[in-house]
């Protein structure tokens, strides 16, 4: 039902989203999918002209991209972005994950969850700028949920207030850190000794980042912690 019930029947709710369906002819089923797609889809267009380009599998068009000359594939981009909001990021839904929506295995790649640092909020740049604000709604919905999962963990693993969400998340609301232990920071070939380099404290709601004095030259990547994602 939700992240904190979970007495819902999957069977039940399979059979009632097939049972408004399986009557109905096909050529309705598509017509009324195309009439829904079409009510967002075409809120915008976009023509950054044309030129022979267009004309190539898309394959070939990405891979001489760099080249330049091909400003329609630019256009075909964006909206390729759009179409992936709509098709996986509705009200009522769960956010657009690390699949999108498009997962068959029970043992998904990086399990299907949120990657906060920088994979979920991609999956969501094209919203204002594509004219979808509807489709940020399943992501309003887990910041929410996450502020609330994420309160015992401010205050259980870092002493102290607010709210703490660190670089993955789940269907669960996940908030604890997981996966590596050194996927805070580390420097570029691996960690020192095995060692990360870097310390985290979160202060309130709001990450702070406290590095270690290292050699000039060590570059780090910070992965992410904090409440509010980069």
């Amino acid at each position: 039902m939700n992240y904190r019930d979970v007495s819902g029947n999957p069977v039940a709710r399979v059979e009632r989203d097939m049972a408004a369906v399986v009557d109905k002819p096909y050529d309705r089923i598509r017509v009324e999918h195309v009439t829904e797609h079409r009510r967002l889809f075409r809120r915008v267009a976009l023509d950054l002209g044309s030129s022979a380009a267009a004309r190539l599998p898309t394959d070939e068009r990405v891979a001489r991209f760099r080249i330049g000359a091909d400003p329609q594939l630019a256009a075909l981009y964006y909206q390729f972005g759009r179409y992936l909001l709509i098709s996986s990021s509705r009200p009522g839904t769960e956010p657009a994950n690390l699949q999108g929506i498009w997962n068959e295995d029970p043992n998904p790649s990086w399990d299907s969850k949120y990657t906060v640092n920088i994979n979920l909020p991609m999956n969501y740049w094209p919203a204002d700028v594509g004219n979808l604000p509807e489709t940020f709604e399943p992501l309003l919905k887990l910041v929410q949920e996450v502020a609330e999962a994420g309160r015992p963990v401010a205050r259980k693993h870092w002493g102290a207030r607010g709210w703490v969400l660190h670089q993955n998340t789940d269907l669960w609301r996940a908030t604890a850190p997981m996966d590596g232990p050194s996927w805070g920071a580390w420097p570029v070939g691996g960690l020192a000794g095995g060692r990360s380099l870097a310390r985290h404290a979160v202060v309130g709601p709001l990450p702070v980042l406290r590095r270690r004095a290292v050699p000039a030259g060590r570059l780090f990547h910070h992965e992410r912690i904090g409440g509010v994602p980069a």
